[in-house]
């Protein structure tokens, strides 16, 4: 993928677009970062221009990745076009690909698209001609999207899985380990990365057949407006070999029984997500209860200061109110001045990272797995890399929830 966060990224829309196309936070130069997302309330044939910093590339594949909801709103086509003028909406570029999206089976999954290409270009245009569900969307909207310049090869299942497992936080090597460990089950290899990696490799699931490729999307497509989830009517129609009028007779016959087992499996999938967001929570209740941590924040925190903002802030006419006009408590004033020496003092806000070597600007590099220190002592469950534009070096940002 040559795309990268900082690159000259431009929306595009219909008829031009404008910042009023999307909301705050999820504008065009969104899809460039893992995480994010992009949305365009204009909905048919939106996109984005992108100029990547590598300059002139051939790119011969398109990477997908699923926004964090709604996915009536996921591209179901796709454009790709290059340009070496400047890059402008009204600019003149070349169709070098056209095809449909397969359907994403669950958030932030990926795809990667291939199609023959041998002319580089600097710009490249990416449109989305139509989406999902036109008649259930307000918008199209995308997570990231990617210039591959390799991508006559499909994705296997298992670097499918492990980008997936990468997304959420985890290193590579973790993460193959894990799906070795799990036979390719993405759900028990997850659990593995949060319990523990068997030191024995559990028996491989049954051989099954091959991932979907592009052409099957219409297949599946058809055999899910028949009333059934798109996971089921994609096992059904890989497993009835790619016919698709077997998979048509195997879903009215067998489908009921089938959804109900895939709706018990997402049922245990979010029992076992709940689980661990508890332990989370309890672990996170405990810290804040822990007279130690308790008294080293009061130590922190310029406790007499703020009572005597909060004390003249009470003396003041009108004194403290609610929207609504009703008084404040001395406590709430309190509050107040304690939450803004919080966010405006206690912290230094930035939107990049500074690099730790020569204090350089830096560009997002994507995130790994916690070292064992930031693991233990930050709670971290993922760390940000921030890579710098000045002398390479790659930061390493922990996302601290040790209270």
């Amino acid at each position: 993928n040559i795309v990268q966060a900082g690159d000259a990224v431009l929306g595009v829309s219909p008829t031009g677009y404008q910042p009023s196309d999307s909301p705050a936070g999820e504008g065009p130069q969104c899809c460039l970062v893992r995480g994010n997302k992009y949305l365009n309330f204009r909905k048919f044939g939106t996109g984005v221009i992108v100029t990547p910093s590598f300059g002139r590339t051939v790119v011969c594949g398109l990477g997908l990745i699923s926004a964090n909801d709604f996915p009536e709103r996921d591209p179901a086509t796709f454009e790709v076009w290059g340009t070496d003028a400047a890059p402008a909406e009204s600019a003149t570029f070349v169709k070098i690909a056209a095809g449909p999206v397969p359907p994403f089976t669950a958030r932030h999954q990926r795809w990667a698209l291939g199609f023959a290409n041998t002319t580089a270009y600097a710009s490249y245009k990416v449109v989305f001609p139509t989406v999902r569900d036109a008649s259930a969307s307000n918008s199209m909207q995308i997570g990231q999207v990617e210039l591959l310049t390799r991508g006559d090869a499909p994705v296997s299942e298992q670097e499918a899985g492990m980008q997936k497992l990468v997304a959420m936080g985890f290193a590579p090597e973790q993460a193959k380990r894990a799906l070795e460990a799990a036979g390719n089950d993405i759900d028990k290899a997850a659990i593995y990365l949060f319990t523990g990696i068997p030191e024995a490799p559990a028996p491989p699931a049954a051989a099954g057949p091959a991932t979907p490729s592009v052409g099957d999307a219409a297949a599946i497509g058809r055999l899910a407006e028949l009333g059934f989830p798109v996971p089921v009517a994609q096992e059904a129609f890989l497993a009835c070999n790619r016919d698709e009028e077997l998979a048509a007779n195997y879903l009215i016959d067998y489908g009921a029984a089938a959804t109900k087992e895939w709706e018990e499996a997402q049922h245990r999938e979010g029992q076992d997500k709940l689980t661990r967001c508890m332990a989370s929570g309890r672990k996170t209740v405990a810290a804040h209860e822990d007279p130690a941590m308790q008294a080293k924040a009061l130590a922190t925190i310029p406790v007499k200061d703020l009572e005597a903002k909060a004390t003249e802030a009470m003396s003041q006419a009108p004194p403290p109110a609610t929207a609504q006009g009703e008084r404040l408590a001395y406590r709430d004033v309190l509050m107040q001045q304690l939450l803004h020496w919080f966010k405006f003092s206690f912290f230094q806000w930035f939107n990049r990272a500074a690099c730790e070597k020569c204090q350089g600007d830096t560009c997002g590099a994507g995130s790994c797995q916690p070292s064992a220190q930031e693991a233990s002592e930050l709670w971290a469950g993922v760390t940000e890399l921030w890579r710098c534009v000045k002398c390479e070096h790659v930061n390493r940002f922990p996302r601290i929830n040790n209270p």
